[in-house]
C-alpha cells in the first residue's frame, strides 16, 4: 500500500535462493521475518545449481580466500536439504554423486582419474566424488513454501533507499512510497544491492549463457565440467547446459561437444 509503514524484527531484501534461505532459517529459529522482494528471482532461476567448491575456488576471480567458506557450505547442505524437503513437502533433486572434470587437474589438485564419458572428446577425465548439485528451480519453490509455512511475511516491491538513524540502518523505503522499519536489515539482493550501497564493495556483473535441453535419455549421469562449459543432468529429464562467463567461442565449443555426445549416445 502506497505511503504505508510496516515493521518487522528482521527485514530481508531479496527474492532469490539466498534471501529465502535466510528467511526460512531465521523464522524456523523463532524470529519475526519480513521478506521484501520484487517477485523476479532471475539469477536463481537461471542457476545450474552446482555444488562444486573445488572448481569455484580455482576460478581466478574467486581466489583461494573463499575455499574454506565454500567447503563449509557444502558440508551443511545435507542437513539443509533434509530440513527443506521436510518443511516444504518437495524433493529438490539434491545429489552429491560427484562431478566429472575434463582436461587438466592442476588448478584444483589431483583427483581420481576415471574414463572419459562416452561420446566426449577430452584428453582425460577425473572425479571429485563428494561434490554434486541441486535443482535451483525446485529449491526456490520449496523455499517459498517453507517460508510461508513458517509465517514469513512477503512484501512485493523494490527497496529504493536504506533508512539510517545515528549511523545505523533502521529500515528501507520502497518504490511505492512505503517504508519498512526493522531492527535488523539483511541485504541479499545480488546485483540489485548495488542501487542501495553507497560505500560498500563494488559488485561487477558477469554475463553467462545457459539453456535447458529435454532429452529422452540424458548422456550424463554426473555433472560434467570442462574449462569453458558445464552439463547438469536434472531428475526431470532435462539437461542444463551453461557457461559461467560468456566470451570467445567457449559456449559454441560446448554446444558442439553436447551435440557430439548426444549423437554418440543415441547410436546403437
Amino acid at each position: 500500500m502506497a505511503g504505508s509503514a510496516h515493521s518487522s524484527s528482521v527485514l530481508i531484501i531479496g527474492g532469490g535462493l539466498v534471501a529465502h534461505a535466510i528467511a526460512w532459517r531465521l523464522a524456523r529459529a523463532g524470529s519475526e521475518v519480513t521478506l521484501l522482494a520484487d517477485g523476479c528471482a532471475a539469477a536463481s532461476a537461471a542457476s545450474a545449481g552446482m555444488l562444486a567448491p573445488s572448481f569455484e575456488a580455482a576460478h581466478d576471480r574467486a581466489a583461494p580466500n573463499l575455499k574454506a567458506s565454500l567447503d563449509d557450505s557444502l558440508q551443511q547442505w545435507d542437513e539443509f536439504a533434509r530440513g527443506l524437503e521436510a518443511d516444504s513437502g518437495m524433493a529438490i533433486d539434491y545429489r552429491r554423486n560427484g562431478i566429472v572434470g575434463l582436461g587438466e587437474t592442476a588448478a584444483i589438485g589431483v583427483r581420481d582419474p576415471i574414463s572419459v564419458p562416452a561420446g566426449v572428446i577430452a584428453s582425460s577425465a577425473w572425479l571429485v566424488p563428494e561434490e554434486g548439485q541441486v535443482d535451483p528451480r525446485r529449491a526456490l519453490e520449496a523455499l517459498r513454501r517453507a517460508t510461508a509455512a513458517q509465517g514469513v511475511k512477503t512484501i512485493v516491491g523494490h527497496a529504493t533507499r536504506l533508512r539510517e538513524q545515528s549511523g545505523r540502518v533502521i529500515g528501507v523505503e520502497t518504490d511505492d512510497g512505503s517504508s519498512v522499519r526493522s531492527d535488523r536489515v539483511v541485504l541479499a539482493a545480488g546485483m540489485g544491492s548495488n542501487r542501495l550501497l553507497t560505500d560498500g564493495p563494488p559488485l561487477v556483473p558477469v554475463r553467462g549463457r545457459a539453456f535447458l535441453v529435454r532429452c529422452s535419455q540424458s548422456p550424463f549421469v554426473h555433472v560434467v565440467r570442462s574449462g569453458t562449459v558445464y552439463f547438469c543432468p536434472k531428475a526431470d529429464g532435462t539437461l542444463y547446459v551453461g557457461a559461467t562467463e560468456e566470451g570467445g567461442d567457449s559456449f559454441l565449443s560446448g554446444l558442439r561437444l553436447l551435440v557430439a555426445t548426444v549423437r554418440r549416445k543415441a547410436m546403437p
